[in-house]
């Protein structure tokens, strides 16, 4: 992201929220070392990082996924959910 490199057009908070993304992404894998070994809202947030930062990166917003992992009320299965992003 830096001058004259290929994400160089990225806006200052967006390289932020790439650079957050990617330090939380760092974090998983340094606690789990494996996707295998994750959680399953692991999983899901790692997953929903990831497509920010491609998201910022390829600048195709509306191609996003954004999910979450929630217990439905009323119930004890947990569930993912995911659904594009749209602004």
């Amino acid at each position: 992201m830096a001058l004259g490199c290929r994400y160089e057009y990225i806006r200052p908070r967006e390289q932020e929220g790439v650079v957050v993304c990617h330090n939380d992404m760092q974090t998983f894998l340094n606690k789990f070392d494996t996707v295998e070994k994750m959680d399953q809202a692991s999983k899901v947030q790692l997953f929903s990082d990831q497509e920010t930062v491609n998201a910022t990166l390829t600048r195709w917003g509306d191609t996003r996924l954004v999910c979450q992992y929630y217990v439905p009320l009323g119930s004890h299965i947990p569930r993912t959910v995911c659904h594009p992003y749209r602004k």
